[in-house]
């Protein structure tokens, strides 16, 4: 048996504020060893990443700080090492790679210069030396035609051209551990398998040792050697990936695997009446260049696509990112400007104005990606679900208008007695249940939901499905609901809509698209979501 590369021993977190503790990681313990993937699941806050961060020595200190516990990394303990010590492991032994790209590159900088900063700092080369091994490590991680990539900024850069880049950063100095904390979780899944994929074979390559956080069960199952569970705080459960997912001990564990959204979409009657009939519409930005800005091209981001969503139907959109999924939704709602017709309860709004649109609003509501993004930190939750019914009913009264809010927020599964509290107060799933509440209490007929589940957890997702579902049932609703999540479209849409490049490439049933996809880009898309190692992602265990 090997020797530990990294011990964690007995380690305690806490965060010191207005003079008190507050215990965030508590006595847990695992070991890594050489060439080893450990994974560390959980749902959010349960303390997954802070303990991550403690290994780099990344957390706020002296806010943050150790009650007890050694973190070994050959055998030298991290926790009492100084500063100049700390730039050493994080530059050549032990590297990270965050969850979400865009915010972890500097957006002012090159992709060289990023790339190239790491090589000069811990390696001492030269310029052309670092251009040349930054050249080398873009190959390496798959970005095509690297040369031209150099002086790309970070926007200018795909979702997983990103994150290769920071799995470029990552290895530069060639590490002999590698944290990965939730690498995949914001990139489609056709993007999420290759670079599980890349991973895998970079692992292979360089001999490297990986912890891999995450809150998907589904790819420490493709990923891991060994498993750590974490519930708020402590490691509940630890184990080789076999003996955890075959024969889980804990409750919480069990609950874990069994989260995975479930049943199917609600029945909709053959004479069900049509809500939303569009197309075909184009959605087409010009591409402007030169001093007089003129149009030398367009970026079709949707090109003659034709949908219909009857009374209490779910229409499932799915596609990579830049498939047009989300333009289609906008311009339904006349959020975008778009060209071909748009027909709600048998009449056309496509050529109407803002003001002449704006009392239809109320039957016309979207619930976005993300709900922290798209709930004002500056309102309660009370202001941000009535702020529809000041516009759409201005005679209701304050006690009228807190009643409605109060029915909304125990529809969506929300005690109306929090609605006086703030969003930063809630969970990531509680602020999706305010953002759908906020779309309820208009009482809408249609709703698009763009990627209403991508950013939460596997269990929340779950819940999220059912409260949709439940409410589609009560309410007769009528959802387009976009995602490139698969599994959740499954088990929410009746029919099912796959786009690539702006137009439609196959649609039909959601039974029969998902028994048998007919075109290989739809095919790709199922591999991708149900199978991971049709992709070859089996080469990420070694």
């Amino acid at each position: 048996m090997s020797e530990p590369l990294l011990s964690v021993q007995d380690l305690s977190i806490a965060f010191r504020q207005g003079g008190r503790d507050t215990l965030a990681v508590d006595r847990i313990s695992f070991d890594i060893k050489p060439g080893e993937t450990v994974a560390l699941v959980g749902e959010s806050g349960s303390g997954k990443s802070v303990s991550a961060l403690s290994i780099l020595k990344l957390l706020p200190y002296p806010t943050a700080h150790h009650p007890s516990g050694r973190i070994l990394f050959k055998g030298k303990d991290l926790i009492g090492a100084d500063e100049d010590e700390m730039r050493r492991v994080r530059g050549d032994d032990i590297t990270m790679v965050f969850q979400e790209p865009m915010t972890s590159l500097n957006p002012l900088h090159t992709i060289e210069r990023q790339i190239g900063e790491i090589l000069k700092l811990h390696r001492g080369l030269s310029d052309r030396e670092a251009r040349a091994r930054t050249l080398e490590l873009l190959t390496l991680v798959g970005i095509r035609d690297a040369e031209s990539r150099l002086g790309a900024y970070p926007h200018q850069l795909s979702g997983g051209q990103r994150q290769r880049v920071m799995i470029a950063m990552s290895l530069a100095n060639e590490p002999d551990l590698l944290i990965a904390d939730e690498p995949t979780t914001a990139l489609d899944v056709t993007v999420q398998a290759q670079i599980l994929k890349l991973l895998g074979e970079l692992k292979s390559r360089l001999g490297m040792a990986m912890l891999f956080i995450t809150h998907d069960l589904g790819i420490v199952r493709k990923v891991a050697d060994r498993v750590c569970v974490m519930l708020r705080g402590e490691i509940v459960e630890q184990g080789t990936v076999e003996e955890v997912f075959g024969n889980p001990q804990h409750p919480y564990t069990k609950k874990l695997l069994a989260a995975e959204p479930k049943g199917r979409a609600n029945p909709v009657p053959t004479d069900a009446p049509t809500v939303v009939e569009a197309g075909p519409i184009k959605v087409w930005f010009p591409i402007k260049r030169g001093f007089f800005r003129k149009t030398v091209g367009h970026v079709k981001a949707v090109d003659g696509v034709s949908v219909r969503v009857r009374k209490g139907e779910t229409v499932g959109v799915v596609g990579e990112s830049g498939s047009g999924k989300t333009t289609l939704g906008l311009a339904i709602l006349r959020l975008v400007s778009s060209e071909g017709p748009v027909v709600f309860l048998g009449n056309r709004i496509d050529g109407l104005r803002s003001r002449d649109i704006r009392p239809m609003r109320k039957d016309l509501q979207v619930v976005f990606q993300d709900p922290y993004g798209s709930l004002s930190p500056r309102m309660s939750v009370a202001e941000i679900v009535e702020e529809g019914l000041l516009v759409q009913n201005k005679s209701l009264t304050y006690a009228e208008r807190r009643n409605i809010v109060a029915r909304a927020l125990h529809d969506v599964g929300l005690d109306p007695a929090t609605m006086d509290r703030y969003p930063h107060e809630f969970s990531g799933g509680q602020r999706q249940r305010i953002a759908i509440a906020r779309a309820m209490a208009l009482e809408p007929q249609f709703i698009v939901l763009d990627e209403p589940t991508s950013a939460l957890d596997m269990s929340v997702q779950a819940q999220i499905v059912e409260l949709l579902r439940d409410l589609q049932k009560q309410r007769h609703l009528a959802y387009m609901f976009i995602s490139h999540d698969l599994k959740v479209v499954r088990a929410l849409a009746n029919h099912v809509v796959v786009m690539e490049n702006g137009k439609i490439v196959e649609e039909g049933s959601a039974e029969s698209i998902f028994a048998a996809p007919q075109k290989e880009y739809t095919r790709a898309l199922f591999a991708a979501a149900f199978n991971l190692e049709t992709l070859g992602t089996n080469a990420v265990r070694q």
